[in-house]
């Protein structure tokens, strides 16, 4: 399967006016008809977002994410050899 990461951000008022479910809901429809596995990225402290996610049919799967960044170099200064 392809798969799509999404996630949105809004302040407090446009969540409380439905925004970001509203837009949580239409990428995920426009991913669905297009065969693409909707990822949604969650604080796991946002529990106002994670009531969204599950509103529009978002289930747990368990995963948690990383992100790193690293530079390979092809000789380091003062390494032996």
């Amino acid at each position: 399967p392809h798969y799509a990461e999404v996630y949105v951000e809004t302040d407090s008022e446009g969540r409380a006016r439905g925004f970001s479910r509203s837009v949580l809901g239409a990428m995920s429809g426009q991913l669905l008809s297009e065969r693409r596995v909707a990822m949604y990225r969650i604080d796991e402290l946002d529990t106002a977002a994670q009531a969204e996610a599950f509103e529009v049919g978002f289930r747990r799967s368990g995963e948690r994410s990383l992100l790193a960044q690293a530079v390979l170099r092809s000789e380091v200064e003062g390494a032996p050899g």
